[in-house]
């Protein structure tokens, strides 16, 4: 399983773990996504507060995103809302922080095209 870092707006810059794999952002707030159940495969870290409105070119090579996800993983201080069209549009559902979806339902399965991460304050 590959696992890439990309940082949102105000993110610190990742770090990288002892396993050379790139770390989400110590803070908290990040999300896991994966292109398959149970977390397999490929995966990305997303590292808020950002907000995606389109996921189909997410790093510097172009990587499309969209309506890929099948499992991730919510940091202990995110909150995930993702929809199922562009520009924050169609369905959406808010994924609580330290939730994990091993296998998202076939409402959202596959058809996730955008997204933002909210980071809690410290104390709350």
């Amino acid at each position: 399983m590959a696992l890439v870092v990309l940082a949102g707006c105000g993110a610190r810059e990742p770090r990288r773990s002892g396993l050379g794999v790139p770390a989400p952002n110590p803070n908290g707030c990040y999300v896991f996504l994966y292109d398959r159940p149970d977390w397999q495969s490929t995966g990305v870290a997303l590292n808020g507060p950002a907000r995606w409105p389109k996921l189909d070119e997410l790093f510097a090579n172009h990587e499309n995103w969209r309506n890929r996800i099948r499992s991730l993983d919510v940091g202990p201080a995110a909150t995930v809302t993702v929809y199922t069209d562009t520009d924050f549009t169609g369905i959406s559902r808010q994924l609580a922080p330290n939730s994990k979806y091993p296998r998202l339902d076939r409402e959202l399965s596959a058809r996730i095209e955008s997204l933002g991460v909210a980071c809690r304050e410290k104390g709350q």
